[in-house]
């Protein structure tokens, strides 16, 4: 977190917890607290605290952004490791670090695999029709001009 994210940070605080004080040097401390914690993580924790306490410390941030990254971690899927990996320990620690941080991680499950022919006999012995959709996404064309055909949003660039 830079200097102007943790000013805008103890804005919040303020905003939040209207009784804390807060003067001119307040950023200052504050930074030296907690610029090794990425804004959006504080901030995060700073609404759980707001839920929970009348004032806000630094060390009160730092411990929620620490439990709130665990959570992440302990919910999120972990990666198969490459076959061939010879540094298994860096993925992983690669991974989890992006999960904590709520970066896009590698799915290794690919693409789900077509239906197979009993499946779709049954389906239709019983009178039912092939999903269309089997994961809930709208269908949309794109158009030369990279707009959408989907009706809803006609006017939207994908």
């Amino acid at each position: 977190m830079d200097r102007t994210e943790t000013t805008a940070l103890v804005r919040y605080v303020k905003a939040a917890f209207p009784h804390q004080h807060v003067d001119e040097y307040t950023p200052d401390a504050w930074h030296a607290a907690l610029h090794h914690l990425v804004a959006a993580d504080a901030r995060e924790a700073i609404d759980q605290i707001a839920r929970e306490q009348r004032f806000c410390s630094p060390a009160d941030i730092c411990a929620k952004v620490r439990a709130i990254r665990a959570d992440r971690i302990q919910r999120a899927p972990i990666a198969r490791p490459d076959p061939d990996a010879r540094d298994y320990r860096q993925q992983l620690h690669e991974h989890l670090s992006a999960v904590a941080d709520q970066r896009a991680i590698r799915s290794d499950r690919g693409e789900p695999t077509p239906p197979t022919e009993s499946y779709r006999q049954a389906r239709s012995a019983l009178g039912l029709t092939q999903p269309q959709n089997p994961r809930g996404s709208r269908n949309t064309r794109v158009s030369e001009e990279g707009y959408s055909s989907d009706s809803s949003n006609s006017a939207q660039p994908n």
